[in-house]
């Protein structure tokens, strides 16, 4: 097959060469198994690599303590960590299992917004500190992530109907027209500390729980709704 269609293939898994070995047989081979000789310019020489040893699965890795103010992340399915943002062999370091976190190292108002979203890479550290990225659209938060963390109990409100206040948890919290994810819902994006008023009874179950949204008030007395897992009372 031609050299640029083979080159292509070399290393990656469920790919397949056509090859012809030493005595003129010709047949294919797993192209996960071999590597480019480089010995002839004018085709592509291949050679057998041994295969990976076969290890013991390994052993769930502990939670990491994160810094506060971190925000962490766990694949929602094995998750490739690539030296740049591009889906290609040669940026390929190595897969991420569902059990390991990896920790953002970009700003919190950068990273927020490209959580879930396809299309969108997030730059982060691995367990062994390793930098690269990972697709967004592959990850959610870690349990100790700053989206995570739980909110401080607090007294329940007075009863002569004093307002539940909350505080943003992260850098560039959004107030939306609606409970979705989306441009069109955005009306703004506030500071870490920015502080709302809640316009809705029974707030406690759902501050700081992922997939809930808070109905509130902003200090310039805009109404909208935030995410219940970026506050905290």
């Amino acid at each position: 097959e031609p050299k640029a269609t083979a080159r292509a293939k070399l290393g990656v898994n469920g790919q397949w060469i056509n090859v012809q070995d030493p005595k003129g047989d010709q047949g294919y081979v797993a192209a996960w198994y071999v590597a480019d000789t480089k010995s002839q310019p004018a085709a592509v020489t291949v050679a057998a690599k041994a295969p990976a040893a076969v290890r013991p699965a390994a052993a769930t890795a502990p939670a990491v303590k994160l810094p506060a103010g971190a925000l962490a992340f766990v694949p929602t399915e094995e998750l490739s960590f690539r030296t740049q943002p591009v889906i290609a062999p040669e940026t390929l370091i190595r897969r991420i299992p569902t059990t390991e976190q990896v920790v953002s190292i970009e700003p919190a108002n950068q990273a927020i917004p490209k959580v879930g979203v396809t299309g969108q890479w997030l730059k982060v550290r691995d367990a062994s500190n390793k930098v690269g990225y990972v697709a967004a659209w592959y990850v959610k938060y870690a349990s100790g992530s700053t989206a995570q963390q739980p909110a401080t109990a607090a007294p329940a409100a007075a009863s002569n109907g004093g307002a539940v206040k909350v505080k943003a948890t992260a850098e560039g919290i959004a107030l939306r027209k609606q409970p979705i994810v989306s441009d069109a819902t955005l009306i703004k994006r506030l500071p870490l500390g920015a502080e709302f008023v809640v316009l809705e009874p029974n707030v406690d179950t759902k501050i700081g729980k992922n997939d809930q949204w808070l109905k509130v008030k902003d200090p310039t007395g805009a109404e909208g709704f935030v995410a219940a897992w970026f506050v905290a009372r």
